[in-house]
């Protein structure tokens, strides 16, 4: 038996309405069970989001139309008989953003 160890979680950057891949490596025997949070929330797969672990132990968390709600603190731990480890990291949502400068001129006397 191996604890849980999770490596390369990075934070991402995503532009608005894009797609984030949030990617970690998890490794532990027997191979852990993960979860991801968001906010200290627990995130399950569903219209945008997906999750996929792969046999090399690549781990994803999917976001798919990313919005600016989006952006904040991610958090993935993995956890099996032997112990448990978590890391975390940002997501970034780059919003594109209008400034609109209006001037009022006042007559001078």
């Amino acid at each position: 038996m191996e604890p849980p160890q999770i490596r390369s979680f990075q934070t991402v950057n995503s532009k608005l309405n894009g797609d984030a891949t949030l990617t970690c490596v998890v490794g532990g025997k027997p191979f852990p069970n993960v979860m991801w949070k968001r906010e200290g929330r627990q995130i399950f797969e569903g219209r945008r989001h997906k999750i996929q672990t792969r046999a090399d132990g690549t781990v994803n968390l999917i976001i798919t139309k990313v919005e600016a709600d989006d952006d904040g603190e991610y958090t993935v731990e993995a956890v099996n008989e032997a112990g448990k480890d978590k890391k975390t990291a940002n997501l970034c949502v780059q919003c594109k953003l209008d400034i609109v400068i209006r001037f009022e001129l006042k007559p001078t006397y």
